[in-house]
């Protein structure tokens, strides 16, 4: 009814169209000069600012995506074991149903971050030094804005039955 985005991971609401029914079928106006393009953001420039984001979840994402589209010019490196940043949302919904596969379940994959000037590092942070990231491969990350968002664990149920295979 309203386009408004109501939860996490999406990104900003919906366009509304007029919809009308006829004849038992479903009919949306939709203008001609109407574009599904995602939000501008602006682009890297010469700024020397660094931001860097530990971990690639929906905070992640969502943390990549404000920064351009707020105006952030500089630097973003996102840091991650596990790749592009995944929608954890969907694992109990498409893979426990077997309609998709966990490595298909991407927020925003590597060409989209490249898109938005995000450089997406494959790692593991183990230390934050003095403005730097370090990585456990001894590579440093220098930055002047640090987000650590690493995730969470699933927090198991204490009752009868929570231990068993695909609880």
């Amino acid at each position: 009814k309203t386009g408004a985005q109501t939860q996490p991971p999406g990104r900003g609401d919906l366009r509304l169209y007029d919809v009308t029914r006829r004849e038992g079928r479903v009919l949306v106006d939709v203008p001609e000069a109407a574009d599904h393009v995602a939000p501008a953001h602006v682009r890297q420039a010469g700024s020397a600012r660094r931001f860097v984001i530990l971990g690639s979840g929906a905070a992640g994402d969502a943390c990549a995506h404000a920064l351009r589209e707020g105006g952030f010019d500089g630097a973003i490196e996102m840091i991650s074991p596990t790749g592009a940043p995944p929608d954890r949302t969907m694992l109990s919904k498409a893979v426990l149903t077997g309609d998709t596969s966990p490595a298909d379940l991407v927020l925003t994959d590597r060409k989209a971050l490249a898109d938005l000037d995000v450089a997406l590092i494959d790692g593991t942070a183990t230390a934050i030094d003095a403005g730097q990231v370090v990585l456990q491969d001894g590579g440093r990350h220098a930055f002047d804005g640090l987000l650590v968002a690493p995730g969470g664990a699933p927090v198991r149920p204490d009752w009868p039955g929570a231990d068993l295979p695909g609880v």
